[in-house]
Parts: structure tokens; sequence; C-alpha cells
């Protein structure tokens, strides 16, 4: 099972909470690749969780990236025009759109005619209520009122590679993937790729989820928890 290691960024911090509330300061990025877990993922996913709800600039666009890990790289958070996309796409494998998919979805097409439908991922964050998965947007913290089915009818139309879902009740819980959401997912999204992530905490699961047809899962206090390996 293919494994993308997502951050969180604050203020050049990994930051990290539960169900994308109340994060703590866990480390400086800056001391990222000091950790001996290093090569304990397949892809890393680094996302500025702030940029968009402060109108800020994506945290990479004004500091370096650090040394090349050897690992597919995509960043996210506050992606909203070509200029900072082209930018942030020349250190990055992918570029991950999330909040500026419900505004401006042509934006995926843009991005897709320069770079490739394989360099552009969309992110959505899911809450289910009342038997129905509804989308969040600005890292979580905005109920769009739009239903997760209506959203992904609009996205299948634009030709990104993959679509990153995070289960926002069981994010940072370690309580296990959402099985049942990762089938809802397939049976719900036929012409990309399909990520999950949300309460990842072991390998246990992972001939299920491939068996279920996911293709990866996005993993994260897990790992910094030190709470796995691949190869364990």
């Amino acid at each position: 099972m293919r494994k993308i290691l997502r951050l969180e960024l604050k203020n050049g911090h990994v930051v990290k909470g539960r169900m994308l509330e109340g994060v703590q300061k866990r480390f400086s990025f800056s001391k990222f690749w000091m950790k001996p877990e290093i090569d304990d993922y397949h892809e890393l996913f680094l996302n500025d969780s702030v940029a968009t709800l402060y109108n800020w600039k994506n945290y990479f666009l004004s500091n370096p990236l650090l040394e090349y890990t050897g690992k597919p790289l995509s960043i996210g958070g506050g992606i909203n025009n070509l200029i900072d996309a082209s930018e942030l796409r020349k250190h990055s494998e992918k570029i991950v759109l999330n909040t500026i998919c419900y505004k401006n979805p042509d934006f995926i097409d843009q991005l897709v005619e320069l770079y490739g439908s394989q360099s552009i991922v969309v992110a959505v964050d899911v809450l289910k209520q009342d038997d129905e998965y509804w989308c969040l947007k600005v890292n979580g913290k905005d109920f769009t009122g739009i239903k997760f089915t209506d959203h992904i009818r609009e996205i299948n139309k634009h030709a990104h590679g993959e679509i990153f879902v995070n289960d926002v009740s069981s994010d940072g819980m370690l309580n296990g993937i959402n099985l049942k959401l990762a089938e809802y997912l397939m049976r719900t999204i036929s012409s990309h790729q399909v990520v999950i992530g949300g309460g990842y905490k072991d390998t246990i699961q992972d001939k299920e989820l491939e068996t279920i047809g996911v293709s990866g899962v996005v993993i994260s206090r897990a790992y910094l928890d030190n709470r796995w390996a691949i190869n364990k």
C-alpha cells in the first residue's frame, strides 16, 4: 500500500491536531530531515494549513524547501493562481488543490494544460452528517453546504490525476481508516485514482484497503507519534 506522509505546516512548524482542530506544534520543519523514520513512507505531501485561512501566500513561496528526500513531493495550501502554482511546481512533482476547486474548478484545467493531469491533485475534506458526506474547505474550517457526491460530480469533469479524500471525523484520531468510506469512494469515483486519509494507525488494514481498490493512504499522526513503519 502506497503511503503518503502529510505534514501540516503553520509558520514553519509542523503541527497536528484532532479532526483538524486544536493543532499543536510538533517541531520546526527544518528538523524534519533529522527524524530517523525518514524512509518509512513513499511520498511526501507538504500542506500549508493556514495559507487559505489568512489569505497568505503558500509558505514555500518565500521559504526554501530543504534537501531532496528522493521521494515524490506534493505541495498544497493557498494555491489559487497560475503564478504561485507555477513557482511551486518547479520544486515538486504535484500541486494539491482544495478550496479553490469550489470557487473556480476550471483552475484545475488550466494547470492540467500546463503540467499534465498526473501533476494535479484535488483534495477534499469530508464530514458525515445525517448519513450524508459533506464537504469542508479552508483546511476543514468552513462547512460548504455541498454534498460530497455533488462536488465529485463537478470535479469529475476535470482531468486531474488523483483525489485525496480526508475523513475529518477520524483525522488525527488513530482509530483506523474508515473502510466504509473507502468502499463508498470507490463506488462514487470512477475516473480518478483515490487516496484516503484520516485515522491511519498501522499496516493492519492495508490488505483490506488494497482489496477495496484505493491507490494509497495518507498518514500523519501515526508517523509523528512513531507508531508504525512500512517494513514492520
